[in-house]
Formats: C-alpha cells, sequence, structure tokens
C-alpha cells in the first residue's frame, strides 16, 4: 500500500483545508513530519485512519468530536485520501457525523456522515460506492487487516511497543489476539469447554436418572411383604455393577408372591359367591311376604270407602249434564250486561249533551228530563249540523283578528329595535374613526423600533460575552491557584517516590552478591568468576528483592505522570486565561458594572423586540378600525331603512282590521239566534269550540241510543235459548244448573280418586294371586342378620385377597418395568464416564489448567507464542544493528510466578555479559532501540500473516529524543534500509537534530486559529 495524497477541512486542529502530496515527500525515501506539542502532528495520522475505516486508533473518540473547534460553523468537515493497494488506485472521500446550524431559524441540526469511493479505470475517475457498509467491504479487502492492525503495522506508536515490551505475558496476549487471527484455535478452546460442561452434565443427568430410577425401585417394593422380599438393599446405595445382581432375585420372589396370592384369591371369591347367593334367596323372601301384607291392608281399606264411592260418582254425573248448559247460562249473563251497560251510556251522552244546548232548543229538548228516542236525537243532530259553514268562517275571522294583532306587535317592536340599533351603530363608528388617530402613532413607533432592533440586540450580544468571559475568569483564577497547590504536593510526592526508588536500588546491588553467594554448590563453578573454591562467600544484608524495586519503579512513574498531567493542565488554563485577557483588555471592568450592562442591553433589546413584534399588529389593527367605521356606518343606513319597511307594513293591517270586525258580528249574531248550542253573540272567539262541542255531544248520544237497541235485541235470543237446553238436561230452572255445576279443580280431584281406587284394587288382587307371594306368606319368615354378617365375613376376606394379589400383581409388574431400564442405563454409564474422564483431561490441557500442562499455556496462548517468536527473530535483524550487536530479543516460555499463565515472556539478551535480562532493565535509549525493532518485527509478522502484502508507507512515532549521537545514527541507518524497494519511511518527531538531517519535511504549524501544514522536500542527507 503506497499513499499519494490527502486532503482534510475543518478536521481536529485544521480550521481550514490542509493538503499533504505523500508522492513529494516519498522522493527521498525518508521524511520528517514535525511540529510544536498540539500542533496536530498524530492529526495527521488519525486523517489517514478515519478515511480508510472511519475511526481513529487508541482511545481518542470518532464521530462529531473530530471536527475542528476552530472552524467556521457552516464549514462541512471531511477527509480525502488517493491511495494504491493491491495494484489499484483508489481515492475515498469520508465526512463524520456533526451539527451545521439550521438553514431557517435558530439553532443547530444534526448531518449524517457520508462516503464515496472511486477508483481510478482507464485514466479516469469512477466511482463505485457511497454506503458505509459496502466501502467496508472493499477496502478491507484490498487492505487486508483492519483498524488495529493497520494502526500496528503502518503507523508504529512506539509508545505502545514500549509498553508491549515490558507487558505482562496476559497484557501480551490481548495485543497478539488483536493482531493475529487466532480465531479457529480459540473455537477449539471454545468447543472443548463446552464438550467437557456438555459431558459433565450428560454424565451427571445420566447419573440421576439412574439414581431416580432406583429411587423409583425402592418405592415400587416398599410396600411388598417383608417375607417376600427377604433381606432388602438399599437400592439408592447400590453401584450399577451390582444392580444386575439384586434385579432378577428380586423379580423371581416377587413372581412367586404374585401366583400365591392368586390361588388364595380364587378360594375367597368362590365363598364369597356362596353367601351372596344365601343372603339373596333370604331377602327375596322377606320382601314377598311385605308385598302380600301389603296388599291385603289395601283391598281393607278400600271396602271400608264403599260408600263415598259412590257420592262422588253421583255429584260427577250432575256436573257433567250441568256442564252442557254452561254456554246458554253465560250467553245470557253476558247480553243483560251488555244492556245494563249501554242503558247507562245513553243517560251519560244525553246529561253530556244538554250541557251543551242552549235552555231554549226550540221543541227539541225531552220535557221530562229523559233521554229522547233516537229519532229525536238524530233530528238535533241534523239541526247543529246545519251551521257547520257559518261556525267555520267565524273561526276564520276569529283567527284573522288574533295573528294580525300578534303581527302589529311584532312590526312595533322591529321599528323599535331598529331604530335603536342604527343610533348604536353610529356611536359606534364615531368612536372607530376616532381610535384611528392613536393607532396611527403605536404603528409609526413600531416602525422606528424595527429599524433599531438590530443594533440593539448587537449591544446586548456583546455585553453578554464580556459578562461571561470576566466570570470565566475569575473563575479559571481560583482553578490555577488551586492547581498549583495541587502541582506542589505532585512534586512532592514525585520526590519522595523518587528517592524511595534510588534507596531500593542501592539496597537491592548491595543485597545481590548475598543473593548469588546462597545458590553456590561445592565445587560448581561461580556464576561471576568461574571458580570452583567459594573460600569467602558474601551474605545477604538486606531483603529487598526485584519485585519490590518493579513497585516501586511503577508508583514513581505512577506519581510523575500524575505530575505531568497536572502541569499539563496547568498550560491549558494558563492559555485559556491568556484568550480571555486579551478579549477583555488591559483593563478590565467588574464584574458588577458588567452585570448591570448587561442587564441595561437586555431591558433594552427587550423592549424593542416587543415593539418590533408588535409593528404587524399594529398595522392590522389600524386597517380593522378604518373597515369598522366604514362596516358599522353602512349597517347603521340597513337599520334605518328596516325601521321604514316596518312603519309601512302597519299602516297596511290598520286599513283591512275594520271590515273584518264588522262581518265577525254579523255572522256571530245569526248563529246565537238560529243554532241550539249555547255559543252567544258576544263572545265571538268561544263559537267555533262552543258548537262543535255540541256537535260532538249530539254524535255521542244517537250511537248510544242506537248501542242500546240492538243489546235489548241480543238479550231476548239469549234468554229463550238458555230455557230449550235447560228442559232438555232435566234441570227445572237456570239455579238448578248452577248449583249442580262443579270447579274443574273439584271435578278433576274426583275423578282421580275413583280411578285411583279402581287400579289399586287391581294391583293388589294381581299381588296376592302371585304364587310367590302365596307361598311366602305360606313359609316362616328368615333371620335376615345371621345371612347378611356370613356375607360380609366373606365379602372381607375376598377384599383382602384382591389387595394381596393386586399388590403383589402391580410389584411384580413395576420391577419388570424398571429392569430393563436399569440394566441398560448401567451399560451406558461405562463409556460415557470413560469419554467424558477424555474430554475433561483434553478441555484442562488446552486451557492450561491441566495436570500435564506444566507451562499453564492455554492453545491459543501456545499459537500467539509461535508467533511471538518469530516477531523476536524479525525484530532482532533490525535490533543487531541499531544496538551494534549487543542486545538480542528472547521469547521465553519460562513458567510464570504464583500460577499465572505462561508462553508470551519476552526478555533481552546481553551478548556483551552473555546475561538474560528483564526488559524493565532496559534505559530510556535502550528500551526505545529494542520497542522500535520489535514494531519493526511486528509490522513485518502481520504482514506475512495477512498474505505478505507489501507496505510502501510506513510511519514511526516519536521516541528519538531518547537517543544519542551514535545510537541516533544506527536507527537512521536501519530507517534507510526500510527504503529498499521504494518504500517511504514517515518519522513523527519534534527532535531538532532530525530537522537537520531528514530534508523531506511535513511541517505542522500550530496557531491561535488553527494549524496549517506545508511540505518542505530537498536533497537526501549523507545520513
Amino acid at each position: 500500500m503506497r499513499l499519494h495524497r490527502l486532503t482534510a477541512t475543518a478536521f481536529g486542529p485544521f480550521s481550514g483545508t490542509v493538503e499533504v502530496d505523500f508522492d513529494a515527500l516519498s522522493g527521498a525515501g525518508l521524511f520528517l513530519v514535525h511540529g510544536p506539542t498540539g500542533a496536530g502532528k498524530t492529526s495527521i495520522l488519525d486523517a489517514i485512519c478515519f478515511a480508510l475505516y472511519a475511526d481513529v486508533p487508541g482511545a481518542r473518540p470518532a464521530g462529531a468530536s473530530l471536527r475542528s473547534h476552530h472552524a467556521e460553523p457552516g464549514t462541512a468537515p471531511c477527509v480525502t485520501l488517493e491511495f494504491t493497494a493491491g495494484g489499484r488506485r483508489f481515492r475515498v472521500r469520508r465526512s463524520p457525523e456533526f451539527l451545521r446550524p439550521k438553514k431557517r431559524g435558530t439553532g443547530t441540526t444534526k448531518e449524517p456522515a457520508s462516503v464515496v469511493l472511486h477508483e481510478r479505470r482507464g485514466g479516469s475517475w469512477v466511482g463505485t460506492d457511497t454506503r458505509h457498509d459496502d466501502v467496508a467491504a472493499v477496502l478491507r479487502e484490498v487492505l487486508g487487516m483492519g483498524l488495529e492492525q493497520f494502526s500496528r503495522v503502518v503507523l508504529l506508536p512506539q509508545g505502545e511497543f514500549a509498553a508491549f515490551l515490558r507487558a505482562t505475558p496476559e497484557e501480551r496476549r490481548e495485543v497478539l489476539e488483536r493482531l493475529f487471527d487466532v480465531s479457529s484455535y480459540a473455537g477449539v478452546e471454545e468447543w472443548l469447554a463446552a464438550e467437557r460442561r456438555r459431558t459433565a452434565d450428560d454424565l451427571a443427568e445420566r447419573r440421576s436418572r439412574l439414581a431416580t430410577a432406583l429411587a423409583r425401585l425402592g418405592d415400587a417394593v416398599a410396600d411388598a411383604p417383608v417375607e417376600v422380599l427377604g433381606e432388602v438393599p438399599e437400592w439408592s446405595a447400590l453401584e450399577p455393577h451390582d444392580v444386575a445382581r439384586h434385579c432378577p432375585a428380586l423379580r423371581q420372589a416377587l413372581e412367586a408372591a404374585a401366583a400365591s396370592a392368586l390361588v388364595t384369591l380364587d378360594g375367597a371369591s368362590s365363598a364369597a359367591a356362596a353367601a351372596t347367593t344365601r343372603l339373596a334367596a333370604a331377602e327375596q323372601l322377606t320382601a314377598d311376604r311385605a308385598r302380600g301384607a301389603r296388599a291385603r291392608q289395601q283391598l281393607a281399606e278400600l271396602e271400608a270407602g264403599a260408600a263415598l264411592r259412590v257420592a262422588a260418582q253421583s255429584a260427577l254425573d250432575a256436573a257433567r249434564r250441568a256442564a252442557a248448559v254452561t254456554g246458554e247460562l253465560g250467553a245470557s249473563r253476558r247480553a243483560a250486561d251488555a244492556v245494563a251497560r249501554a242503558h247507562q251510556a245513553v243517560t251519560e251522552a244525553w246529561t253530556d249533551c244538554t250541557a251543551h244546548l242552549a235552555p231554549a232548543d226550540g221543541g227539541l229538548v225531552h220535557t221530562e228530563g229523559q233521554p229522547p228516542g233516537l229519532d229525536h236525537a238524530e233530528d238535533l243532530l241534523r239541526s247543529l249540523r246545519s251551521h257547520d259553514p257559518v261556525v267555520a268562517e267565524v273561526g276564520r275571522l276569529a283567527e284573522s283578528g288574533a295573528q294580525r294583532q300578534a303581527r302589529s306587535a311584532e312590526l312595533e317592536e322591529e321599528v323599535e329595535a331598529a331604530q335603536s340599533a342604527a343610533e348604536a351603530l353610529r356611536e359606534r363608528a364615531d368612536t372607530a374613526r376616532t381610535s384611528l388617530e392613536a393607532l396611527q402613532r403605536d404603528l409609526a413607533e413600531a416602525v422606528a423600533a424595527a429599524a433599531g432592533l438590530e443594533a440593539t440586540e448587537g449591544r446586548l450580544r456583546q455585553a453578554q460575552t464580556l459578562l461571561r468571559v470576566r466570570l470565566e475568569h475569575a473563575q479559571g483564577e481560583r482553578a490555577e491557584a488551586a492547581l498549583r497547590e495541587r502541582i506542589l504536593r505532585a512534586v512532592e510526592v514525585e520526590q519522595d517516590a523518587r528517592q524511595e526508588l534510588l534507596d531500593l536500588r542501592e539496597s537491592r546491588l548491595a543485597g545481590l552478591a548475598g543473593e548469588l553467594a546462597e545458590h553456590l554448590e561445592v565445587g560448581a563453578p561461580c556464576p561471576v568468576c568461574g571458580s570452583a573454591e567459594h573460600p569467602s562467600p558474601a551474605r545477604r544484608s538486606t531483603e529487598v528483592t526485584a519485585a519490590d524495586v518493579d513497585e516501586a519503579e511503577a508508583g514513581w512513574s505512577r506519581v510523575r505522570e500524575a505530575r505531568e498531567a497536572l502541569q499539563r493542565e496547568e498550560v491549558a488554563l494558563q492559555s485559556a486565561s491568556r484568550a480571555r485577557t486579551e478579549l477583555l483588555g488591559a483593563d478590565p471592568a467588574d464584574v458588577d458594572s458588567l452585570r448591570a450592562a448587561a442587564e441595561l442591553a437586555s431591558a433594552q433589546a427587550r423592549s424593542a423586540r416587543e415593539l418590533a413584534a408588535g409593528r404587524a399588529q399594529a398595522q392590522l389593527r389600524w386597517d380593522t378600525a378604518g373597515s369598522m367605521a366604514e362596516e358599522l356606518t353602512r349597517r347603521a343606513a340597513a337599520q334605518s331603512e328596516v325601521a321604514a319597511s316596518a312603519r309601512a307594513a302597519l299602516a297596511e293591517l290598520a286599513r283591512t282590521a275594520d271590515e273584518e270586525v264588522a262581518r265577525l258580528a254579523r255572522l256571530t249574531a245569526t248563529h246565537a239566534e238560529q243554532c241550539p248550542c249555547v255559543a252567544t253573540a258576544d263572545r265571538p272567539g268561544d263559537t267555533p269550540s262552543l258548537h262543535r262541542a255540541a256537535v260532538a255531544s249530539a254524535e255521542r248520544l244517537v250511537e248510544a241510543l242506537r248501542a242500546h237497541g240492538l243489546a235489548r235485541a241480543t238479550s231476548a235470543e239469549a234468554t229463550e235459548g238458555l230455557r230449550a237446553a235447560l228442559r232438555a238436561q232435566g234441570f227445572d230452572d237456570a239455579e238448578d244448573a248452577a248449583a249442580a255445576t262443579l270447579p274443574d279443580e273439584e271435578r278433576q280431584r274426583l275423578e282421580s280418586l275413583l280411578a285411583e281406587c279402581a287400579r289399586t284394587t287391581a294391583q293388589a288382587q294381581a299381588v296376592l294371586a302371585d304364587e310367590a307371594v302365596a307361598g311366602a306368606l305360606a313359609a316362616p319368615e328368615p333371620d335376615l342378620a345371621t345371612f347378611r354378617d356370613a356375607s360380609e365375613q366373606a365379602r372381607s376376606e375376598l377384599l383382602q385377597a384382591k389387595d394381596a394379589e393386586t399388590l403383589a400383581r402391580r410389584t411384580l409388574r413395576a420391577v419388570e418395568r424398571l429392569e430393563a431400564d436399569l440394566l441398560r442405563q448401567c451399560e451406558e454409564l461405562g463409556p460415557l464416564s470413560e469419554r467424558a474422564r477424555l474430554v475433561r483431561e483434553l478441555a484442562d490441557a488446552c486451557a492450561g489448567t491441566g495436570g500435564g500442562n506444566t507451562l499453564r499455556m492455554r492453545l491459543t496462548s501456545f499459537v500467539l507464542a509461535a508467533r511471538l517468536e518469530r516477531v523476536a527473530e524479525l525484530a532482532n535483524e533490525r535490533l543487531a544493528v541499531m544496538a551494534a550487536g549487543r542486545y538480542l530479543l528472547q521469547h521465553s516460555d519460562d513458567l510464570a510466578r504464583r500460577g499465572a499463565r505462561s508462553g508470551l515472556g519476552l526478555a533481552v539478551l546481553d551478548q556483551w555479559t552473555g546475561q538474560v535480562r528483564d526488559t524493565a532493565t532496559l534505559s530510556g535509549g535502550e528500551a526505545f532501540l529494542a520497542s522500535l525493532a520489535l514494531a519493526l518485527g511486528l509490522a513485518d509478522a502481520v504482514r506475512e500473516e495477512a498474505g505478505g502484502f507489501d507496505l510502501q508507507t510506513l510511519f514511526i512515532d516519536e521516541g528519538f529524543g531518547t537517543l544519542d549521537e551514535e545510537a541516533l545514527e544506527q536507527v537512521l541507518g536501519v530507517l534507510d534500509g526500510l527504503r529498499e524497494g521504494g518504500r517511504a519511511v514517515g518519522v513523527v518527531s519534534h527532535v531538532a537534530e532530525l530537522r537537520c538531517r531528514i530534508p523531506s519535511q511535513l511541517r505542522v504549524l500550530k496557531a491561535e486559529d488553527g494549524s496549517t501544514v506545508r511540505v518542505v522536500t530537498g536533497e537526501p542527507s549523507a545520513a
């Protein structure tokens, strides 16, 4: 892979657009990326990673935080990278998710992340993908590695490899697992662990099932007699091989017990059947004797009530003859009732009619106060109906007059209301025209406020900004003072930790001779001088171990890092304080003054906004007031027209009223003289209702007279029919027939009684005629108690025999069902136990916990150990040159202390002394050389693992400041060797000497408004 060009806009510390031409930088093969701390050297590498993987390495957050805080709010962040990989040239443009100002209104809106991938084909760029997942798949295919591997192989971070150099084996394993694919071996570990759990669970389940089956067997034979079972074993405690020996013997004993119980059951069944037969015969004889006794008693009782039965039969015969004339009796009574009701209706109708007629009816009213005949009533009705047309005209004229009066009242009210409304509308129109002048003044004030609103709000923003900065400045001063105290305390703690480390190192060095002397053996050579004689071995004077020194050194590193972090925080606070001081000026105002100025500006802006906001409302009110004045004037004129129209209608009603009043008087007088109803001329309005009431009463009288005549004729016919029916049934009169009539309930009771007597007589005679009953009456009475006791005794013995046989048979069947399953389970447990043991031992060995795995190495650790050994071989090729052949890295699989995991240890062989040293004993410069060689070796190993792809561009990050001049010369020689084959190597450092040694440079410049870059190329130096 080779990088060609990088373009970044509003990314990280870069506020504008920066462009890096890697082709120009890579011309000499070696180039330098330098700049002050915080300028953005690492951000160049982050931009490369973000373009390829949409993320940045390490713990730095991606996403919206990548956008430059120095950029303008509307500038979109983006990164464009052009590179070649796998013989194909690509250009990827990627933008992170960020917040941009809304196009309408205030506030921000989220802009989603985007990506565009182009490929160079046939001399032109062709767009291939815009979906994030598709682009990621293409780039992963052509690059052959993920972000974690890329950040270790292409971007060599020396700080992380220095930590890797001194890490524990478990920490190295975590790093190597991210770089090398050992998922298949991890899958084997997981499968073996899962298989171990599965086989163990299966074995436990099988043992549990066997224990359950044995418990069921124990439960099945728990109720069996002891004499059948003999010596009963504890079934739950039996081993699988004992089950096959005890089960057949148990089954044979149960079979014999079941056969014996069956023989006993047959004998008990025969005895119980005989006893039951004897008891049934005795019970039947007793029942027949009881039936005969009951039949004799029933016949005696029936003979005593013979006279009552004859009287009942006579009453039933008379009731049947009376029932034959029931219809004629009912018809006669109904006809008489109808005549009475009709007469009452005639009387009531005549009383009502006389109330609606005049005292002198022209001879129509009956003189004696009795109802008239039908003809007289019909003449009265015809006389009343002859006056109906006159009455109808009187009613029409009376109704017309009432309507005319109501309409006149409505018109008078309408005239008054229209006049009042017109006057009120004219007054409101005058008021609306008066308010137009005041609204005109309000509109002018709102227009003026809107014109000056922008300037007022600008003064408000300035005042608020100064107040906020002044408050932050005061808070920052307090924070700086507190931080300075913390830094002083941190310096004291660091000095104490450093002194403690120095003391421990001196004590450790002083005690090394004694520690070596403790391991000397007589006749064995000394590891220091080689002599086999030890005349005066040293004695250990202190108990300081290497672990104590390591712990003290780690503690000193922690407090030093804490102190450095506090100092960096102090620098940031001071930078922010200087920025606030520049904004506030040389003589900043106090907080109270700035707060008062902000409040005054806020009040002015609020007033201006309120006036400006009311401009449209004021214009609307002014327009509305003018329109309202015109509308009120028009409505007042309309109301005046309504009043005039109502007055004209009143005059027209007055002209027609006189004619109708005179006609109504004439018709009313004529009707009062000629009609027999009670209507008079002095009350014309009541004439129609009084006349209609008289007509209705006359109609009811005629109908009542007609109904009375019809009822009398019907009653005469019913009386004649009743006389004929009584003669036919032998009754003298209706009273005799009524006395013989019986109610239905009584008649049905007598009939049922006579029928029951006849049925009982026949049944009793039939029972006495039965031969069995006759024989039973002649035989002596049996002793039922004796027969019942014998039957109960036989039944009890039968039940006991049945229970015994059922228990024996059920126990035998249960044992037979369980025996086959028990034997099968015992046969299967052997192979399953053996497989579980083998799987457990293999899984423990691969997990590093088995007894045979003395190094406690996991399978993945064993595979990674081979990778680490290859990394050490490749690293030593560079380290031998950079360290002048003194140091070599060695992979170690020594057993770790306290039972920890082993196999991923690293040590340093000092070829000058022949001693193997811990990597923690290397000095700062030596550690840099070792970690650089380790990084290069690891990069080569990862490339081999990924298929041997060639990396044409590498970056090495920091660490050169720890080297002396000779070591720096050797390192540069190794880096020159990396350029073979056209490879470009970028060194990221701020060491001044490197700027003189490497002419091709990418300079990152820092400024208050954001960083920029500048590419400088020149002739390669001799170095």
